[in-house]
């Protein structure tokens, strides 16, 4: 199955857009995808980047000189870029990813004849798209911004927990701040270009007291203009490390105790890890989201480009080291709304897993965050039995009872590796009581069956239990899945409240012929 990109980068552009397009590719492939990426040439860009990881790319011709500035970033009118990039879209394309800002639904529409289904990546939500589904990891995630600009039958997957990275954050994602080096380290990053030298504004921010002994690692993007000046400025700084562009900055950034840097993808890189530090907007589509994690307590925002000072950077860095334990806590609710399996999650809608291919597995210590995301689902709380949100600090604390509790059997659902929902049973007096969720990113493919029916296996195989279930009576849904499941209502369910049994054979699974669907 063909899967294009058509995304673009620059000292301009940036490299981000393309950063995250090929974290999205990375986690196609294992789904069968053969990628293609559709470049335009532009100073600065990174189609060899993308080559050297593994990708082909269709490389349009680069703008004209004389090019008008009405073309914006594009370079070209779109009318020309669609043509162009119809020239080269491989045949039989299943699926096009478009992530750029000069692009919109007009153009999209000249994609249909040859492409079935478009992603469109965006966070400005500034334009109408034509499109089937539209990726927008901002924070908090909210779906009315795109109201009245995409098709109604658009999938919208809106949120931190669709950020696209490449795989070894998700591996890092479950590091605390007690797996760090022992003493504070800083980490320096502000994107593949910088073209207004915050990399040298850091540098210099942290020689001064309290900052000067602090080790640093800098990391230089591959268009970075200020080079040479960086490099002398780490030369005449005790414990300063540059380092060269890396496909990951994961184990780096797990290395570190403290960060500063843009609020592009690295910021998410960062509370994927549990990185707390500085973040400073070089866009204006950066702001909302850096505005709000802010107020959420979950980084500290020190403005645009003008706001982020030498004292200012300076000023907050050493606050953070006065009080690591708050440091402590906002890295840790961080990582409770990223867990670096965005590209996975949106590469399951793309490209879904068999229904058979499903699996169960006991929760650990590193779900307590997609527990809490599950949990906190505006679909789920709205048909709960207590619908308020669930506190981090409630959530931390019930979560780690309960996987100390063995009359609790937590389990979570994957697809080829992916949590994708969870099954709880609580266990009484052989009596157990069930609680589930499929996540919002793969609802509608009939998983809550499937969920049940391997939940149940396994609780089964370490005993045998009465398997009952409460269940609100207007939750259509849930009470559906149920019944298919092979549950019923007992004499002492409620006009509000149904109590659903279990029945079914020897195993006490339903025997439906279709209790797998949703292949």
């Amino acid at each position: 199955m063909i899967v294009a990109f058509r995304v673009d980068s620059s000292a301009e552009i940036g490299s981000g857009h393309v950063m995250r397009c090929l974290a999205l590719a990375e986690a196609l492939k294992p789904h069968g995808a053969d990628v293609t990426f559709v470049c335009r040439r532009h100073d600065g860009d990174l189609v060899d980047v993308i080559r050297a990881r593994g990708f082909d790319v269709e490389v349009l011709a680069p703008p004209s000189s004389d090019r008008d500035p009405a073309w914006g970033m594009l370079g070209v009118p779109w009318e020309q870029d669609a043509r162009d990039t119809l020239d080269v879209l491989p045949a039989e394309t299943a699926w096009l990813v478009v992530d750029h800002y000069a692009l919109d639904a007009a153009w999209e529409s000249r994609m249909r004849d040859r492409v079935p289904r478009i992603l469109v990546m965006d966070d400005l939500a500034d334009r109408r798209h034509d499109c089937d589904a539209l990726l927008d990891p901002t924070y908090p995630g909210e779906a009315g911004r795109y109201r009245g600009l995409v098709p109604p039958d658009a999938r919208l997957l809106l949120g931190p927990r669709y950020a696209q990275m490449a795989a070894p954050y998700a591996e890092a994602a479950g590091r605390t701040a007690g797996d760090r080096g022992e003493g504070p380290r800083l980490l320096v990053f502000y994107g593949g270009t910088d073209v207004h030298d915050l990399t040298g504004r850091t540098l210099r921010a942290i020689t001064g007291e309290g900052l000067r002994d602090v080790p640093a690692e800098v990391v230089l993007g591959a268009t970075n203009p200020h080079r040479q000046h960086v490099e002398a400025l780490a030369r005449e700084r005790r414990g300063t490390t540059v380092h060269a562009p890396q496909p990951a900055l994961a184990d780096l950034m797990a290395a570190c105790s403290l960060a500063a840097s843009a609020g592009g993808v690295t910021l998410w890189e960062r509370l994927c890890v549990g990185l707390p530090g500085v973040v400073v907007s070089l866009a204006e589509n950066q702001v909302a989201s850096c505005t709000a994690l802010a107020e959420a307590g979950l980084t500290t925002y020190l403005g645009g480009i003008d706001q982020a000072s030498e004292a200012a950077i300076a000023g907050a860095l050493q606050a953070l080291l006065d009080d690591p334990e708050q440091a402590a806590s906002t890295a840790e609710r961080g990582q409770a709304i990223v867990d670096g399996l965005g590209a996975r999650r949106v590469a399951e809608v793309m490209l879904p897993t068999p229904a058979r291919a499903l699996t169960v597995r006991l929760a650990g210590a590193a779900d307590r965050g997609r527990y809490f995301g599950w949990a906190n689902d505006p679909t789920v709380r709205r048909s709960a039995l207590t619908t308020r949100d669930i506190a981090w600090d409630e959530h931390r604390a019930w979560f780690a009872a309960r996987l100390a509790d063995g009359g609790c059997h937590l389990l979570v659902l994957e697809a080829d590796g992916l949590p994708v929902g969870q099954a709880r049973f609580d266990l009484v007096d052989g009596v157990a009581t069930l609680d589930y969720s499929i996540d919002a990113a793969v609802r509608g493919r009939g998983w809550g069956v499937v969920l049940l029916g391997l939940a149940i296996a396994d609780l089964r195989a370490s005993g045998r239990f009465d398997i009952v279930a409460d269940v609100r009576s207007d939750n259509a849904a849930s009470v559906a899945t149920l019944m298919h499941a092979g549950f019923r209502p007992t004499s002492d369910s409620g006009a509000e409240v149904l109590r659903l049994r279990l029945q079914g054979g020897d195993d006490g699974v339903a025997h439906d012929a279709d209790l797998v669907i949703g292949q």
